[in-house]
């Protein structure tokens, strides 16, 4: 079972110890079949697919939407159909318990794909805002890879809302569809973390629309 492990962070000269220690279990829907398009041809990822051409499109596209909104949808994950703009996972700020929403996110130094490893490095920047506000995020080191049959991108963040509720926050994505014609993914999602005055996290289905 897959967990965003509880973590600390120090920061020595102000001595702030906080936690975060909010574990997001791995969601119930297991991605049993990859489906990737292009050049209107849809496939299945199969042990025949070449996963070094399939990291080198993933790559293209990054590289093209660096520095860039890519925006995120609520979906169903049978119909890839868009509920809502946006992503919800419930955090605890305090005495509130609300729904902390995204809208988007932001890949930089997009680093060159390792075909040995079949990674790609990157910063992830993502978009989210509390009770209305924006959440002052850091940007966090990202990986995606491909492990035989599994896709995923995985990365880290701390966050901030109104100089309070100091966090790290785990995400992970697990793709299951890819567009490459589009420019869209399907990727079931799992956040989770927290710090001394807030923690939370959820999971879903989303649609990834980059530029």
């Amino acid at each position: 079972m897959y967990l965003i492990r509880p973590l600390r962070l120090i920061a020595v000269p102000i001595m702030i110890v906080f936690m975060a220690g909010c574990a997001t279990p791995e969601s119930s829907k297991k991605v049993d079949v990859i489906k990737f398009c292009e050049r209107n041809t849809c496939s299945t990822l199969t042990d025949s697919t070449s996963r070094t051409e399939l990291l080198s499109k993933i790559f293209q596209l990054l590289k093209q939407n660096e520095n860039k909104d890519v925006e995120l949808f609520e979906a169903d994950p049978s119909t890839r159909i868009q509920k809502v703009k946006g992503i919800s996972v419930l955090i605890m700020g305090g005495p509130i318990k609300e729904f902390a929403k995204g809208t988007s996110v932001k890949f930089t130094q997009v680093s060159s794909k390792d075909e040995e490893k079949l990674q790609i490095k990157c910063k992830v920047l993502p978009k989210f805002s509390f009770l209305k506000i924006q959440t002052v995020y850091l940007p966090g080191d990202g990986v995606f890879s491909i492990e035989g049959n599994d896709i995923q991108l995985n990365f880290s963040n701390v966050a901030s809302w109104m100089v309070v509720g100091t966090a790290l926050w785990g995400t992970k994505w697990r793709i299951d569809f890819m567009d490459f014609d589009k420019k869209i993914f399907g990727a079931y999602y799992e956040i989770g973390g927290g710090g001394p005055m807030c923690w939370g996290g959820g999971e879903g289905y989303m649609y990834v629309k980059f530029q």
